[in-house]
C-alpha cells in the first residue's frame, strides 16, 4: 500500500495525460487546506484532515466539472446519473460525494471540523497559513483565492447541517 500510495502521489498515472500539470489538474487542493489542519493542532493526522476536507473541497468545486466526480462515482461506487441532463449529471455527482465521505465516516473517520474540537475562529489563521505556503492563489483543477478557501473551511464546519438528505 506504501509503494502504491508513493506512485500515486508522484503522478506516474498521470503521465501522458498532458503536457502540464495545469492541463493534467490533479485536484491536490483538499492536501493544501488539511496541511494547515495538521500545522495547527499536530494531533490532527492528516488522513482524518482528508476525510473532511477532500469532501468539502469536493462540494465546492464539483461545478468546474461534475464529469469528472460522475466518473469516479461510476468507477468506485457503481453511481450512474438516471440520464445525460445537466440535473441528472450534477445529482450523480453530489451522490458520490456523499458516498465517499459516508465511506470515510463508516471508518471511524471525522465529518466536520468540529469533532476535531476546532471552532470557526481559527479559519483566517488556517487562511494567513495557506497563503503563506501556497500563494493568493493555488491549486490547478479550480484556481482557490482566499475566499475560496475560507468557504470550503466553513463548509468543513457546517457538514452535518448541510449533507443532503437520503
Amino acid at each position: 500500500i506504501m509503494w502504491a500510495g508513493t506512485l500515486a502521489h508522484n503522478d506516474l498515472a498521470g503521465c501522458g495525460l498532458g503536457a502540464s500539470i495545469k492541463v493534467r489538474a490533479g485536484g491536490w487542493e483538499s492536501h493544501a487546506l488539511e496541511h494547515e489542519l495538521s500545522a495547527l493542532d499536530p494531533k490532527i493526522a492528516h488522513g482524518a484532515g482528508l476525510a473532511v476536507m477532500m469532501p468539502a473541497w469536493m462540494r465546492y468545486v464539483v461545478d468546474a466539472d461534475p464529469s469528472r466526480f460522475v466518473a469516479f462515482g461510476r468507477d468506485v461506487f457503481g453511481i450512474v446519473p438516471a440520464d445525460s441532463s445537466d440535473e441528472a449529471i450534477k445529482a450523480a455527482a453530489l451522490e458520490t460525494i456523499d458516498r465517499l465521505q459516508g465511506f470515510f465516516v463508516s471508518m471511524g473517520m471525522p465529518r466536520s471540523l468540529k469533532e476535531f474540537g476546532l471552532e470557526e475562529s481559527v479559519i483566517d489563521r488556517l487562511l494567513d497559513g495557506l497563503e503563506k505556503s501556497k500563494g493568493r492563489v493555488f491549486g490547478a483543477f479550480k484556481p482557490l483565492g482566499r475566499e475560496d478557501a475560507r468557504a470550503i473551511y466553513l463548509i468543513a464546519f457546517l457538514i452535518k447541517a448541510i449533507r443532503r438528505a437520503k
